[in-house]
């Protein structure tokens, strides 16, 4: 069963929160095992948000790193068919307009 965009919502809100938390906190562990981009645990995580939202694009990862969780409010679409991702529910069209596509 695919994950629904409210849990896909839920997830990244709580991702969100974590990075934030051990953004800001000064720790003895190496930063980048714990939260940074080579996280073995962020990235499972994200993996398996992904993999539940059927995101083959891997959309939701561009979301968090590149686009900080549509902070940067970043243009991304299929072909002349782009639009400024801010919000999940934004993010959750992509996706499915990525399954359309394939």
């Amino acid at each position: 069963m695919k994950m629904t965009m409210l849990e896909l919502g839920r997830g990244l809100a709580e991702l969100d929160a974590f990075l934030t938390v051990w953004g800001k906190a000064t720790n003895t562990i190496d930063d980048t095992f714990v939260w940074g981009n080579n996280s073995p645990f962020v990235d499972a995580y994200i993996r398996l948000m992904s993999l539940s939202a059927d995101d083959t694009e891997e959309w939701i990862s561009w979301y968090i790193w590149e686009n900080d969780f549509g902070r940067h409010a970043l243009k991304a679409g299929h072909g002349d068919e782009m639009h400024q991702i801010r919000a999940v529910s934004d993010l959750w069209r992509l996706i499915e307009a990525s399954r359309s596509a394939q």
